[in-house]
């Protein structure tokens, strides 16, 4: 996990109170700084916890790395990892197995 600087725009999720840069989202200064504002925000790995139907192929822009945490886009190669069940960048994987996971 990266470190993180008071400068940088970033959003605090609400449930796993974890906190994420919004360059790791591609989100604009702007966008983060209203986002944060919410008191309701939950990451893509809560949101799919609440949500069974967030991973969805239709929302491909939403996906992040179960490893890298990146965004992976629709030309991405994925795997799922067969640990975890986690999408992650093949990059991230070694034989099915996500690096988180080993």
């Amino acid at each position: 996990m990266k470190g993180m600087y008071k400068h940088q725009p970033s959003i605090f999720c609400t449930l796993c109170r974890t906190i994420t840069h919004g360059k790791c989202l591609s989100l604009s200064i702007d966008t983060c700084v209203e986002l944060s504002r919410d008191p309701y925000w939950f990451c893509s790995t809560c949101t799919s916890d609440i949500f069974p139907f967030f991973n969805n192929p239709v929302l491909p822009c939403l996906n992040e790395c179960g490893h890298c945490l990146k965004i992976l886009g629709n030309s991405t190669a994925r795997v799922n990892c067969r640990n975890c069940g986690n999408t992650a960048h093949d990059s991230c994987c070694n034989n099915g197995v996500c690096y988180s996971c080993t």
